[in-house]
């Protein structure tokens, strides 16, 4: 899964010391050590890793202390980001948002009847997929990027509950109810 707001830091991170506390120069915990970026032909460290933030490992410890377990929700798309030239150059009616690649079958976003690109494209030597929806709003939260809907629907909504989707197909702006799935544990 998708780290959000993840904090990058040359700190070692090995295996077998990942959940270790990452402290800033004044010695307070700011992070909790979760991943190291290796190559294929590599599995050491490689000078970059990265924390959870404490304010999510907070949230996360709530919740086991209440429900003795954590569960996010989940949505079932893979998005990329909807810039202002994409908008314009393929016809969405909003500057910015999500633009949905792949809806998983049977999922939250299925559904609810939330649309994947139908092609495939090329713009300023980026691959997009369009035609399908782009997500530029969450319970009345704008959107501006793919990240924002992994950390609105992982941070702020709960599996079970039922949000609103605004969502742009093509030039019409419409709103639909997502009744979110929980997240299958990594692994």
């Amino acid at each position: 899964y998708n780290l959000v707001d993840a904090i990058q830091t040359d700190a070692p991170i090995n295996h077998g010391n990942s959940g270790g506390p990452l402290f800033d120069a004044r010695g307070r915990v700011i992070g909790i050590n979760a991943q190291i970026r290796s190559t294929d032909t590599s599995s050491g460290f490689e000078g970059v890793g990265f924390a959870v933030p404490i304010d999510s490992a907070r949230r996360s410890l709530d919740q086991i202390e209440t429900t003795g377990g954590v569960k996010y929700a989940y949505l079932g798309i893979k998005a990329e980001d909807l810039t202002p030239s994409i908008a314009k150059r393929f016809g969405y009616a909003a500057r910015r948002g999500a633009l949905v690649d792949v809806v998983k079958p049977g999922t939250a976003a299925a559904k609810a009847g939330i649309r994947a690109g139908t092609r495939d494209a090329v713009y300023e030597g980026l691959a997009v997929r369009v035609g399908g929806d782009a997500i530029v709003q969450i319970d009345g939260i704008p959107v501006q990027s793919a990240e924002d809907v992994v950390r609105i629907v992982s941070e702020r909504l709960v599996p079970g509950e039922t949000a609103r989707f605004t969502i742009v197909r093509g030039t019409v702006r419409r709103t639909v109810e997502v009744t979110l799935d929980t997240r299958a544990p990594a692994g």
